[in-house]
């Protein structure tokens, strides 16, 4: 199964490591809950070493995560492009701490996390359906502010080809001129802007460039995020 997935931005790599590394985590967990999408994935595998030949995806674990009210259990089995993942249908809620466990296929080891998905937000402008010409004179991404969220990255995805363009927008406040530079659009037509707001945990795994953040045991990530977003018309002048 093979779908279009706004967030997977960070694919996890399925991470090799070399023997003179002072710690060698045997096993690599990425998590990322993302309100409002609908289903939850989890990426699960060990660690090899350059001798190894690495797969892509191992079946056989147990996952749940929960928060205050309710548990999540995660099944294995879906494909997005060459990696397989584990899988639950599920909201995660705006503010919620959540907690998440993974036993090992050979019930050897029990991998834990905890972490907090922001507060909820909304893009002010532009409104949804509007039609921007890209330059100096484009409006003003505006947003209001999402507890918890440490750093904004904003994105655009052209409908009409499918892709999503090669920059990205940080904003660490909750405004964003991407909409006055062509190289975030290059060619005109409909875009869906999303504006994702990053946890501490996913801000530390995206930004500071270490394999081990927040898992006990595990390199990789348990963080969340909460996206937002608006469908406008790019218009793009001559050059």
């Amino acid at each position: 199964m093979k779908r279009f997935l706004p967030l997977l931005f960070l694919l996890p790599a399925c991470i090799q490591v070399k023997y003179e590394n002072p710690y060698i985590p045997p096993y690599n967990v990425w998590l990322i809950l993302n309100n409002p999408v609908d289903t939850q994935y989890l990426f699960f595998d060990r660690v090899y070493s350059p001798e190894d030949e690495a797969s892509y995806g191992m079946d056989g674990a147990r996952a749940w995560v929960w928060n205050s009210r309710d548990t999540f259990q995660f099944t294995f089995g879906v494909q997005i492009d060459t990696l397989t993942y584990y899988y639950s249908p599920f909201v995660p809620s705006v503010g919620d701490t959540y907690h998440f466990i993974l036993i090992t296929p050979d019930s050897a080891d029990t991998l834990t996390a905890t972490t907090v998905v922001p507060g909820d937000f909304t893009i002010l402008q532009p409104e949804d359906g509007d039609t921007v010409e890209v330059g100096e004179d484009a409006p003003l991404m505006v947003w209001t502010s999402s507890d918890g969220v440490i750093i904004y990255k904003v994105k655009a995805y052209n409908l009409a080809y499918g892709f999503s363009t090669f920059f990205s927008y940080y904003s660490a406040d909750t405004v964003s001129d991407m909409l006055r530079y062509g190289s975030y659009f290059p060619v005109e037509g409909y875009y869906d802007i999303y504006v994702i707001g990053y946890n501490r945990d996913m801000y530390d795994y995206a930004m500071s460039g270490e394999a081990i953040i927040n898992i006990e045991g595990a390199a990789g990530v348990f963080g969340a995020v909460v996206e937002r977003k608006v469908r406008l018309y790019i218009r793009v002048p001559s050059r």
